[in-house]
């Protein structure tokens, strides 16, 4: 039985990254060729399979020119009070206040426009995940079932790859410094050193209801959604194009109407408590 438990811990932990590069060689830096900034997107592509590597350079080229997007980005803006994380009211921002949930302009500036450089892609199979990210290594882990679907015809299944790539990066935008980090010459490198190995946005503890509204599940499903319409010749631009976006992210997080006005319930509830935390302050 030991044994086992040792086994298991191997597999959900360093095994997920096997393959992994501290110091990959220069010549498995890649950067997408799309439109937009190509200056902000870089990664490493050094462990997985040819035919993976050639599936995961076009999803990402696909993400990095969706995040670049005005009209997505106007789709993120359309959405209010995401979720950063469950509990929602735990992680401070840059002026020291609680982010307890953020509006589509917060998403916009601070995950489609960061900086993602050097970010390590593996393939590896393993346990209770469809990918995961370590914001220490930079880097992201991707079962290889998940990779095959960007090689389906159907444009649903392709579209949960693109949905996949776009809600992991988000977990590679790091906690955002206080003032005491920036300003403490005496903290300072110990400070930014703990910071940036922490997640800005998390999905820990999350359930269908939190996902309609957490950082990285609504994210992914608007790329996943914003994609597959494209695929199949719908514009969101217009109204039945909106309409139809607006259908697709509500089957991606099925709740019943009675599911919906409960779970809406509790999350302004936790975000009233949230609001009095701050108040507090």
């Amino acid at each position: 039985m030991r044994w086992s438990i040792l086994l298991l811990g191997m597999v959900m932990t360093g095994c997920v990254f096997r393959g992994y590069q501290a110091s990959p060689p220069s010549k498995s830096l890649w950067r997408p060729v799309s439109s937009g900034k190509q200056a902000d997107f870089s990664a490493y592509f050094y462990q997985p399979s040819h035919e993976d590597n050639l599936a995961l350079q076009s999803g990402l080229t696909e993400v990095h020119s969706l995040f670049q997007n005005e009209e997505f980005r106007e789709l993120v803006r359309r959405y209010n009070d995401w979720i950063v994380q469950v509990p929602a009211c735990t992680v401070r921002s840059s002026n020291g206040s609680v982010e307890y949930a953020i509006t589509g302009d917060s998403v916009v500036q601070y995950v489609l426009s960061y900086p993602f450089l050097g970010v390590h892609y593996l393939v590896n199979r393993h346990l209770g995940a469809v990918a995961t990210t370590e914001i220490s290594r930079n880097a992201t882990a991707i079962n290889p079932w998940q990779v095959a679907k960007w090689r389906s015809t159907d444009p649903r299944i392709r579209a949960e790859f693109i949905n996949t790539l776009a809600h992991e990066l988000t977990h590679l935008v790091p906690m955002p410094h206080s003032d005491s980090c920036v300003f403490n010459d005496e903290t300072h490198t110990s400070c930014d050193k703990g910071h940036s190995a922490m997640f800005r946005y998390t999905d820990e503890g999350h359930n269908t209801c939190t996902e309609r509204r957490l950082v990285s599940y609504r994210l992914g499903d608007m790329a996943g959604c914003y994609y597959q319409l494209g695929l199949e010749g719908t514009a969101v631009s217009t109204e039945k194009g909106l309409a139809h976006f607006e259908r697709c992210m509500e089957e991606a997080r099925k709740l019943s109407p009675a599911d919906i006005l409960l779970c809406t319930a509790r999350i302004e509830e936790s975000l009233a408590q949230c609001r009095a935390e701050q108040s507090t302050r």
